[in-house]
């Protein structure tokens, strides 16, 4: 059984027969009994064997040798394609990866009761699994492509065109039908065009917004911008401040309520400051529009505090300073230097009183002019009067002794 150059097999010499000759039976035995050798011998790994007689030998041999569970094996110490799908079968069969040169980081890709996963073998922790149902849990961030409307990142397979996308820097896009239909960033959940800050302020966009800060708004074109209904009378809407109820729309058949009802409206000092204007203080009006820049109001005028005795171009009376500013979408406050003033001229309020002067339900109050009231001679409504008290409580006293009283404000 000579074996040649890289161990190919070489017959025994003087076994070579020549045609119309005799062949010697011992030169025949000879050659049969080494070729029988040879096939019951291991065959050399070079010429396509194992190098051994036995599976055990034969996996020491190719370097994979037989090992116990958790033990690591060989394998090929070369990189390697398979041809054909490959199959690890068992209770919880897996595929094992290990990082030698990152602390023996080791990876694995398996399966166990149904739910194939991939773990973090050295921590324990299962990274990544989908079970039978297609439910997928992931131990961390699922990254996507960003992907724009028509394809969003995140979307449904069924239904590949609508989902979320990443629209801009900390901006989610929203897409249904491969169009844009909203955005989520820091400011709040918009409808509005991808490219508009706040819908209707300071644009003609369209649209609606929920700010975090709390605002929402809400532009509409050649439409109403919002719609409130309830079957049946009662409470349409609730009006409160720090959580308490403090007016109310409601409705009663054909007839909107409002309640409790005082209207107000804006107003400016000549100088467009702010002073300090006891509340319930009467003002009259001064032939001066208000204006915001370049914008000046068509019906509003401005205010000064009443300083004639029963004027005829009372306003109304003080009730705060408006110190909602508006801000543009960079923070800046668009108005800055102009202050508003809201001005009550109707409905349920109160009236500064002017000092030692005794009121009735019932009286009508004109100006004293000093920015208080004093009673009518006569029971009738002039263009002078202001309100008509209708409780005699005192609700506040000023530094001056003047006094404020529940009244119907008549200015409107």
């Amino acid at each position: 059984m000579p074996r040649g150059v890289d161990d190919v097999y070489a017959k025994p010499a003087g076994t070579t027969f020549v045609d119309n000759t005799v062949a010697e039976a011992d030169d025949m035995n000879t050659l049969i009994d080494d070729m029988i050798s040879d096939l019951n011998t291991a065959r050399p790994i070079a010429v396509g064997g194992t190098g051994a007689t036995t599976a055990t030998a034969a996996r020491t041999a190719l370097g994979v040798p037989t090992g116990t569970s958790g033990a690591v094996l060989g394998f090929l110490n070369a990189e390697n394609t398979f041809s054909e799908n490959q199959t690890i079968s068992g209770a919880s069969p897996r595929f094992a990866f290990e990082e030698t040169d990152e602390g023996d980081q080791t990876w694995s890709v398996g399966a166990a009761a149904g739910i194939f996963t991939i773990r973090d073998d050295t921590a324990g922790d299962n990274l990544f699994s989908v079970d039978t149902s297609g439910n997928v849990v992931a131990d961390g961030n699922i990254g996507v492509a960003a992907g724009d409307a028509s394809t969003p990142g995140y979307n449904f397979a069924t239904d590949p065109n609508t989902g979320f996308y990443s629209l801009a820097a900390d901006s989610l896009g929203i897409s249904a039908g491969g169009s844009y239909r909203g955005r989520v960033d820091a400011n709040g959940i918009y409808s509005a065009s991808a490219s508009e800050g706040n819908p209707g302020e300071g644009n003609t966009t369209v649209g609606c917004g929920l700010r975090t800060a709390g605002r929402v708004m809400a532009s509409a074109t050649s439409t109403h911008c919002g719609s409130f209904n309830r079957n049946g009378d009662g409470d349409v809407m609730y009006i409160r401040e720090s959580g308490n109820v403090e007016g109310t729309v409601s409705v009663s058949g054909a007839t909107v309520t409002w309640g409790s009802f005082c209207g107000a409206h804006w107003s400016q000092l000549k100088d467009q400051n702010k002073i300090e204007i006891p509340r319930g203080t009467i003002v009259d009006s001064i032939n001066e529009r208000c204006s915001w820049g370049s914008e000046r109001n068509d019906q509003l005028a401005k205010f000064k505090p009443s300083d004639k005795a029963g004027s005829r171009a009372v306003l109304g009376v003080f009730m705060r300073w408006d110190d909602d500013r508006i801000l543009d979408d960079d923070g800046n406050d668009i108005y800055e230097g102009i202050h508003d003033a809201y001005i009550a001229s109707l409905g349920a309020w109160l009236i500064r009183i002017a000092p030692g002067v005794a009121v009735e339900v019932g009286d009508l109050i004109e100006s004293n002019g000093d920015g208080c009231g004093r009673v009518q001679d006569d029971d009738i409504f002039r263009s002078s009067t202001v309100a008509k008290i209708t409780c005699t409580d005192v609700i506040e006293v000023h530094e001056d002794g003047s006094f404020t009283v529940p009244c119907t404000l008549h200015c409107g």
